[in-house]
């Protein structure tokens, strides 16, 4: 199984220019040198170590090839197969048999005599259309969405005894393949340009530019001119397997009888009485070496060493001046070594058949730094990209990356990706595109929640991961008064969420006093369960809600001062931010020290060792204060380390910083990932490795007409909005921006709006009461282009690459707490939801319609957060929000429930298998069968349940913010507090009820992460 050699295609310098210069091509060993000075992949790996997914694919000796976000390669017999690089979920894969050929070549036989299989060369690709070449002869052209463009058959006995591994080489628009013969097809319609005998070979030939002219090196020695197939030259070697390798004027070949010539043109005269001068090409030897050995290997050459192994396993350096062997090294390896050589950064990599991958240092003395066993290979050459290596097993794919220690990632089971495999390789693009479980809608869209409802069937995230500092990892906390100075007591809090307590209360204060009563020394107080305070004592309390509600424990009729207790061990000192949620006075202690509490939170000190932590509240009964909610009596609290600080990490692939902070999600698009962020971004980010890729305002004067911004009132903004887009710039192509070029950024954002306020005071006011920032919701695509609105009302459009196509302004005033739901997509139009419910046109951005679906000018804004969603009927999309049913065409209300307005109506709706599920805030759920008719659809509802039947007020604590998640019958939803609920369908009723520790962090980090899939189990 070793005679086989993938594709080598050159992209040189000096001498050797032009062919790489026009397009980006993609091949065997990458760009085809072996040498990627920008990889940097991991240096350790096996089975159980950073293994970022497996995946089944099938047999074959092809080498993957990465391009964009997917990864390609073909497998027995006659499978192009696509990958998603992050994932490794199978995209689609696409037969190229006889019978996809054309009717009149489908009597021919491709059962043809062979060593190697069929699936031995790879692909290549220019950036656009993939390129395969199997082993039978046929040849085919797919867009990277499996889409094929063409498919011939190259009809030509066999010269090759052992099959066919040569791989195929694209320049320009015309593509290479040595099957036997040399073949050059016009890449666009696979039609031959010109076909021309040559010397059959396993290994793949290299093209250059020598001066003006373009030529192909066979690897046995033959030169072909690429315009018109003419061959310029004969056996200028014998190099049967290895590729040939074109660097700075020379060719090498690399087998037992290594060889380097110079080679050039020369103008020479071919008919003297017509003057006319042709070029002629001028090989030149430089040296030649006799190895002695057998090589299937191609080299690498780099900083003038050429590096090689044999068949057996020694590994050879040579001098690339002079063919001298430098070094010779046996690698001790009990397999073969058909894989070829490649350069990662500043590392060799260098594999066997058996799936042992040395890591090398370069030079002319042999430093192994690393023997990394997988235990399932080829003789493919692996394919590097960013911080990956894409491995090519016996039948499955492996993608090496950094995912750290412990259970290791995998798109499917040992028998390969279960979902992608059960996929017909007919129209298999379609069949695995993820469809929403609700019936309808068949506009694509993905954004909030994916599509909408949450589920990603086709995705096998980690159920482990995190990132925790050294201070958090050994963090507890303890009800009792400790016993030693050691953590041999109380519960683990590495999460921040404090959950023993001590307990004491309620205690009456004299009015006049208040919170300024100390029933005890609040300073050096150290209490244990059981100790007296006046009539009451300290009682243990146990929470895993992370949240202490003193009505509940002392009785809704309860009044007075409440204290709080808890011993808090840190196995190393460090500096924290306390975060408060609480709705009465609060006071708290640390170590006996006053903590200031602002914006309910304190930065402090964890001593190593025992701390004491000690929280006063009261139930807010002076005068004025909502003393009719005695719900508002708790307190929740969470601990974060404050920078800088160590973190123990586990499955998180990279990190990335946010240019600033949102509480929006990100969207996966094809390679990469678009996040909003404060206060009208729109940011890229590449997926694979997190870089930032682009980052796009979307402020008041973007938002202007063109026309409009070179007026006078306009000016002052114009240098502003200038200077902002260069600050945006230095992220992507500098080093982060530092504190002062940050302080900048935010004050030329403020100072656009306000100069746009002072122009327009009615219309660019942006003095409202938005908590949750503005860049809110979710960005959404139609599959090609992103769509974004920002909660003062700027839609905008953007291609992958961040050229704006459209950007519109609707002015509407924000109510209380703004406007938190993200656009969807459909029947061409995008709609958003801000009070009013706005269409616009996807192609234009232009106003389509308009209409208040909350007009009562009395609500506060919470009535608001909710996304539309799309349900069907009769075959017919309609839009569900705010109890109503709405046309997309023309934005007419078809059905309007006012039952179904509740008050504080946060989440969103979602449905499944035929039905409607709606929750409010306040844990009530409305039930409805979909409309049986688009023209007068009706939403009956048929079911009702209270979550919290003892809420008896909006206020109360426990409340819905989140969206239900719907699963084989059951409904889960999560409130405030960290309770999971699910009810069933049929039931309806509460079914179970678990509850976890909250993070009351008051706002989320400014960083977001990627996590590989889970081994199997």
């Amino acid at each position: 199984m070793g005679h086989v050699v993938r594709i080598f295609i050159c992209l040189f310098a000096s001498a050797f220019v032009g062919v790489a210069e026009a397009q980006t091509i993609h091949g065997w060993r990458g760009d085809g040198t072996g040498v990627d000075p920008t990889a940097n992949p991991p240096l350790e790996w096996s089975k159980e170590k950073n293994v970022a997914w497996q995946t089944e694919v099938g047999r074959g000796f092809s080498s993957p090839v990465v391009v964009g976000g997917k990864v390609f390669v073909t497998a027995e017999p006659d499978e192009l197969v696509c990958l998603d690089k992050t994932s490794g979920k199978i995209l689609w894969r696409k037969s190229n048999g006889v019978k996809d050929l054309p009717a009149e070549l489908q009597n021919r036989n491709l059962d043809l005599p062979t060593d190697c299989g069929y699936a031995s060369p790879t692909p290549c690709s220019d950036g656009k259309f993939i390129f395969a070449f199997l082993g039978t002869g046929v040849v085919s052209c797919h867009d990277l969405d499996g889409n094929r463009k063409w498919i011939r058959l190259l009809e030509i006995e066999p010269k090759e005894s052992n099959g066919r591994s040569a791989s195929p080489v694209l320049f320009d628009d015309h593509l290479l393949v040595h099957a036997s013969d040399l073949f050059c097809l016009d890449a666009k319609t696979g039609k031959t340009l010109w076909q021309k005998e040559a010397k059959p070979a396993f290994g793949t030939l290299a093209v250059a530019k020598v001066g003006d002219t373009e030529v192909a090196f066979i690897p046995m020695g033959d030169v072909f001119r690429l315009s018109n197939g003419e061959k310029l030259a004969s056996n200028l070697a014998v190099c049967e397997v290895p590729s040939p390798v074109i660097l700075d004027s020379a060719v090498y070949f690399i087998g037992g009888k290594a060889k380097a010539l110079r080679v050039g043109m020369r103008a020479s005269r071919v008919s003297e009485k017509e003057k006319r001068t042709a070029e002629v090409f001028t090989p030149e030897n430089l040296w030649e070496t006799n190895l002695n050995d057998e090589f299937y290997a191609s080299p690498v050459i780099h900083n003038g060493f050429i590096y090689s192994v044999t068949k057996k396993g020694v590994y050879v350096v040579l001098d690339a001046k002079s063919g001298k062997k430098l070094l010779s090294h046996d690698l001790e390896i009990d397999s073969e070594f058909g894989p070829s050589i490649s350069m990662a950064g500043d590392k060799l990599f260098v594999f066997t058949d058996s799936g042992v991958g040395h890591v090398i240092d370069p030079g002319a003395t042999f430093k192994l730094l690393r023997k990394n066993i997988l235990g399932d290979g080829t003789v493919a050459t692996p394919a590097f990209d960013a911080e990956r290596v894409f491995i090519r097993g016996e039948k499955k794919l492996w993608c090496i990356g950094k995912t750290g220690v412990g259970v290791t990632a995998s798109a499917g089971s040992e028998g390969g990706n279960t979902a992608a495999n059960s996929v017909n390789t007919e129209d298999s693009a379609k069949a695995v595109t993820p469809t929403p479980i609700q019936a309808g809608p068949p506009t694509y869209f993905t954004g909030w929640r994916g599509n909408g409802d949450g589920r990603f069937p086709d995705s096998s995230p980690p159920t482990q991961w995190g990132k925790v500092s050294k201070l958090l990892h050994g963090l507890r906390s303890s009800a009792a008064k400790p016993k030693a100075e050691t953590a041999a007591q109380g519960s683990p809090a590495s999460s921040g969420a404090i959950t023993e307590w001590l307990i004491l209360g309620p205690l009456p204060a004299e009015e006049s006093k208040g919170m300024e009563q100390a029933f005890f020394d609040e300073v050096t107080t150290q209490p244990d369960s059981g100790e007296r305070v006046g009539d009451t004592s300290w009682k243990p309390f146990k929470t895993i809600e992370n949240n202490l509600d003193f009505a509940a424990l002392f009785g809704k009729d309860a009044r007075g001062v409440a204290y709080a207790h808890s011993y808090l061990f840190a196995e190393t000192e460090g500096k924290v931010l306390l975060s408060f949620n609480h709705y009465n006075n609060l006071k708290v202690w640390l170590n006996g020290e006053v903590a200031e509490v602002k914006n309910n939170a304190h930065s402090a000190t964890l001593k190593e060792g025992w701390n004491r932590l000690l929280c006063k509240v009261d139930w807010a009964a002076q005068k004025g204060q909502y003393d009719i909610y005695p719900s508002l009596w708790y307190l929740g609290i969470s601990i974060a380390s404050l920078p800088p600080f160590e973190a123990e990490t586990h499955n998180i692939l990279w990190q990335a910083r946010l240019p600033n902070w949102s509480i929006s999600g990100p969207l996966i698009h094809g390679d990469r990932i678009y996040v909003m962020c404060e206060p009208n971004d729109l940011a890229c980010f590449d997926k694979s490795d997190g870089r930032l890729l682009w980052i796009r305002s979307n402020n008041f004067y973007d938002a202007l007409p063109e026309a409009e911004k070179g007026k006078a009132p306009f000016a002052d903004i114009a240098s502003r909005a200038a200077r902002l887009k260069e600050v945006n710039e230095s992220f992507v192509t500098g080093k982060w921006p530092d504190t002062n070029t940050l302080r900048e950024r935010g004050n030329l954002n403020r100072e656009i709006n306000d100069l746009m306020a002072g122009i327009d005071k009615e219309t660019y006011s942006r003095n409202w009461a938005e908590m949750h920032g503005y860049t809110v919701g979710t960005p959404v695509t139609d599959g090609e282009d992103i769509y974004i609105w920002i909660a003062y009302g700027i839609g905008a459009r953007y291609d992958r690459d961040g050229n704006r196509k459209w950007i519109h302004f609707e002015q509407e005033m924000i109510k209380h707490h703004g406007y938190t739901s993200s656009p969807v997509l459909v029947d061409g139009k995008m709609i958003a939801y801000m009070k009013k419910l706005i269409a616009l046109d996807m192609t234009t951005g232009k106003i389509v319609w308009r209409f208040d679906a909350a007009n009562d000018e009395k609500l506060y804004g919470d009535h608001f957060h909710e996304t539309p969603i799309v349900i069907q009927s009769e075959g017919k999309n309609l839009i569900y929000v705010h109890g109503m049913l709405v046309r997309p065409g023309d934005g007419k209300v078809l059905f309007d429930n006012s039952t179904w307005k509740w008050k504080a109506s946060i989440p969103t709706a979602i449905t499944a298998n035929g039905k409607l599920f709606q929750f409010n805030s306040g844990g009530n759920l409305m039930i409805a069968e979909f409309p049986a008719s688009a023209s007068a659809p009706k939403l009956i509802n048929t079911a009702e349940l209270s979550l919290f039947p003892e809420a008896g007020s909006a206020y109360k604590r426990t409340f819905l913010a989140a969206s239900p998640l719907y699963h084989e019958g059951l409904l889960y939803v999560v409130d405030c507090m960290g309770s999971c609920q699910s009810s069933t369908r049929r039931r309806r009723a509460l079914f179970t009820n678990v509850t976890w520790g909250s993070d009351w962090s008051a706002r989320p980090t400014s960083t977001f992460s990627a996590l590989p899939s889970p081994a199997p189990s």
